[in-house]
């Protein structure tokens, strides 16, 4: 086993361990050869079963349980924690919808991301917006959009009219929101038009509250 890099620098597993307790266990590729974990390192401890490749660029510590929402710690990984959970995702991390409503994986990105060419490691739709700390929730160390902006979010997306109904229903009966807080939220977030010709707020929607 290689017990030093080319540059000298030594592997420390306290510090991959302590680095990976703070993630569920789980850590990318470059946060390992920040502790000196080369690629051929990280294969070795893969080899001896001390570390599990969950797929491209994110491992597990198998000294660790697998987490329950693995694929989504996988992608807030990948966006170097930039990434917050929205739309359909957020949906199923509030209890307003079901995992099984919502097979795809839907992550928020700042702006700044637009310009990057994107190589996924998870069959995920990505949206570009800036995500106030106000509108953000957190599961353990998974950020996600609050409810109000979650349901916002999922009419401008387009998101099926259906599971959004129940989703809204659910978030009353959780008193996540009120209608006065939706009709607000929907209004500020219809493109700007003329009176006339701005659509008002989706009534399926409101006829929940």
């Amino acid at each position: 086993m290689p017990r030093r890099r080319p540059d000298g620098r030594v592997p420390s597993w306290s510090r991959l361990c302590r680095l990976a307790a703070t993630q569920c266990g789980y850590f990318t590729g470059a946060q390992a050869l920040e502790v000196g974990f080369s690629p051929q390192l990280l294969q070795y401890y893969i080899q001896k079963s001390l570390i599990r490749r969950v797929c491209r660029g994110i491992f597990h510590l198998g000294q660790h349980p697998r987490a329950e929402h693995e694929a989504l710690i996988a992608l807030w990984l990948w966006s170097r924690k930039e990434g917050i959970f929205s739309h359909e995702t957020a949906l199923t991390l509030l209890g307003l919808a079901q995992e099984q409503e919502c097979s795809r994986l839907t992550l928020t990105l700042p702006p700044s991301w637009r310009r990057r060419r994107l190589r996924l490691p998870l069959a995920s739709t990505v949206y570009y917006a800036e995500v106030p700390a106000e509108d953000t929730c957190r599961r353990g160390p998974l950020p996600f959009t609050a409810p109000l902006r979650t349901l916002v979010d999922c009419v401008q997306a387009g998101v099926d009219p259906d599971l959004l109904e129940r989703a809204t229903r659910n978030a009353v009966r959780q008193r996540l929101l009120t209608r006065a807080g939706l009709d607000r939220a929907l209004r500020r977030a219809m493109p700007s038009s003329p009176p006339r010709s701005s659509p008002p707020p989706p009534a399926r929607l409101r006829t929940c509250l």
